[in-house]
């Protein structure tokens, strides 16, 4: 049978996808740079706006359209009590059914979860992703509740507080709105990490736009191809970005994009011309509580396909996935979380919203800044981390590892850590918690509690965090694990490829839609999540189904392997057969002897048909400090053993 398990009391309903990420329509041609004068407000020609809001189908208008209410209508208490029955009717019917695991109690789904304190409650037997449901909006949030409390905490021990942020993400939406810019446009954004943009993001969705952050690494044609997946409306550029090259005006040539630059927008909110501002009463109540099926970002993600596709995450996707986080990991006022991962990723934004939600500060790194030097001098409370990152940081810090004595929460995640790493940071005495994740869930889905033991930590993933739910689809016969299926209220909406949107495949067990997310996996007795690898990297060798990361995690689990990576190669008997390429802990080369060893540990843990054909060394090419490029390590394979035949 198939094992589930639900993270919390959150109930899963639709998302209503078929209206997000504004309108859909072909990108108009012919946008361009409105420039801004010196206070900072557009200053294009009446003229000229009007042909803009023309051209993007008469956004004020149409706005005020669909924001009209619709007519009343009298309704006899009678029909409205049978009314309200039926509605909680189809509630109950969209539950999913009830799913016993191996322990005994039921998981059944439960009514009325509502986040902690929120400034709108949920109310109680409400679905997720109701038109009617809102979130707290979590600047405006901030600044009424503490004005003057450190929101963002810079380089140089400079600070912003919520109120002074909240004057600045105000000055910029103005400015964006001057531009032209409106609800449900989708913005490419292209900037270093760091304040200003935080204060972009948070000005685009004050503006109700749709913020679809670049990745930095990608070259210009890469991003080129992005922004065409998009269907962009808008480019933002800032820093290196827009000075180092002429990626901004080409792609405003070539692409039709209007173009904007960052620090005409939102400046540098650390200066002192923001933080000495008055406060500014007021604020609408649509910038107080956000609907929570809103669209705010599309997140870059290519699957097992290779191929480019953005994950929406509304409003309420990204709430409750920092209310989970923060009912599993405690963070509130006074606590400092280090940006230390990418904002074009789920796990960056996460870091800045879980933050902005309770009242506690982002401590933004300089730049090229690594944690080991962030996080002792920001005094920072949480991490988030890598496996790159972690095993940089236990280098860095081998002769002094009480520098981290301010943390309270050390979260790993963004792809399987190697448990050499894991036992290393525990024995350091460092405040360790594990986790899975992915795109498509909004950041975390599974992630171990504080004082989870060094076993825990080492082998699972934690249990499923609140607003989620695990499944188990039924493994083949002999395979101890199953593809892991998730779905809740962290579930993303759907994919935009090719500009259109497309609603994720789901399988379907009873009335609810589980997201099948490619990996292997199987639910402990303790209601842990212990993951496996990746289902689509499996392959048949002999007639026998071998995963690369079962392999992995044996190799990984020995002192002086700091990378592996298990690939197939072709063979004339067998199908295909798995290689190994080995990266040492200490850079040290790979000889024969350590061959010798680690087949020794794999027959231990594996049957002879998983053991790898060849080790190789860790090739030059491929870089350590991010996830292995598979595609070139089959190649490489490829091109050994046929040398290695001849």
């Amino acid at each position: 049978m198939e094992r589930s398990l639900r993270g919390g009391h959150g109930h899963d309903g639709p998302h209503h996808a078929g209206r997000l990420c504004g309108r859909q329509r072909p990108r108009p041609a012919g946008h361009r740079h409105l420039p801004l004068d010196r206070a900072g407000r557009g200053s294009p020609a009446p003229q000229a706006r009007q042909r803009f809001q023309h051209r993007r189908g008469g956004g004020r208008h149409r706005q005020a359209h669909a924001q009209r209410p619709p007519p009343a209508r009298s309704v006899s208490a009678p029909v409205r009590a049978q009314i309200e029955q039926r509605d909680r009717g189809r509630r109950t019917f969209r539950e999913e059914p009830s799913v016993t695991d191996r322990r005994g109690p039921t998981c059944r789904p439960e009514n009325g979860d509502t986040p902690a304190q929120p400034d709108r409650p949920v109310p109680e037997n409400q679905p997720s992703g109701s038109a009617s449901e809102t979130v707290p909006a979590p600047l405006r949030r901030g600044a009424r509740r503490a004005p003057e409390a450190p929101a963002l905490l810079g380089p140089a021990g400079e600070t912003v507080s919520y109120d002074a942020l909240d004057m600045a993400v105000e000055r910029a939406d103005a400015r964006l709105e001057a531009a032209g810019l409106g609800p449900g446009d989708r913005v490419a954004c292209l900037l270093p990490r760091g304040a200003a943009y935080v204060a972009l993001l948070l000005a685009l969705w004050r503006r109700r736009a749709v913020a679809a952050p670049l990745p930095a690494r990608d070259p210009p044609a890469g991003r080129c191809r992005l922004l065409r997946t998009l269907s962009a409306d808008a480019l933002v550029t800032g820093g290196d970005f827009h000075t180092g090259g002429d990626f901004h005006d080409k792609t405003a040539r070539e692409e039709g994009l209007q173009t904007l630059r960052a620090d005409e927008l939102v400046g540098d909110p650390f200066s002192q011309h923001v933080s000495q501002h008055a406060r500014k009463p007021g604020g609408t109540a649509e910038d107080a509580a956000w609907p929570a099926t809103r669209p705010l970002t599309l997140i870059f993600t290519s699957g097992s396909t290779g191929t480019p596709k953005a994950a929406i995450h509304t409003a309420g996707n990204h709430f409750f996935s920092a209310e989970g986080a923060r009912r599993n990991q405690p963070l509130g006022p006074g606590d400092r979380w280090l940006l230390s991962l990418p904002l074009y990723h789920v796990g960056g934004l996460a870091i800045v919203l879980r933050c902005l939600w309770v009242g506690a500060t982002v401590a933004v790194p300089a730049e090229g800044e690594r944690p080991a030097r962030a996080i002792p001098r920001t005094a920072a409370t949480h991490v988030s981390l890598v496996a790159a990152q972690l095993r940089r940081l236990l280098k860095a810090t081998q002769d002094d590892r009480d520098a981290l004595r301010s943390l309270k929460t050390m979260l790993l995640g963004g792809g399987p850590v190697p448990p050499v790493l894991i036992e290393k940071a525990c024995a350091a005495g460092w405040p360790v918690a594990t986790s899975y994740g992915l795109t498509e869930t909004t950041s975390q889905v599974a992630t171990t509690a504080p004082g989870d033991d060094r076993g825990v930590l080492v082998r699972t993933a934690g249990r499923p965090l609140p607003h989620r739910r695990v499944r188990i689809r039924r493994a083949a016969p002999g395979n101890r694990h199953g593809e892991i299926l998730v779905k809740g209220r962290t579930r993303f909406a759907g994919y935009v490829e090719g500009g259109k949107l497309r609603r994720p495949f789901v399988h379907a067990f009873g009335e609810g839609g589980w997201l099948p997310t490619g990996d292997l996996g199987r639910l402990g007795g303790d209601g842990r999540l212990r993951v496996a690898g990746r289902r689509d990297r499996q392959f048949v060798s002999g007639g026998e189904n071998v995963q690369p990361g079962e392999i992995e995690a044996v190799l990984r689990g020995r002192p002086a392997v700091a990378e592996a990576a298990v690939v197939p190669v072709p063979h004339a008997t067998f199908g295909q057969r798995p290689v190994a390429f080995i990266r040492k802990s200490r850079g040290e080369p790979f000889s024969s002897t350590d061959e010798a060893a680690l087949r020794g540990a794999l027959r231990e843990r594996l049957p002879a048909y998983k053991i790898p054909d060849a080790f190789y060394p860790w090739p030059q090419q491929a870089d350590p400090g991010t996830r292995p490029d598979r595609a070139f390590l089959r190649q490489k394979a490829k091109q050994l053993r046929e040398q290695a035949r001849e």
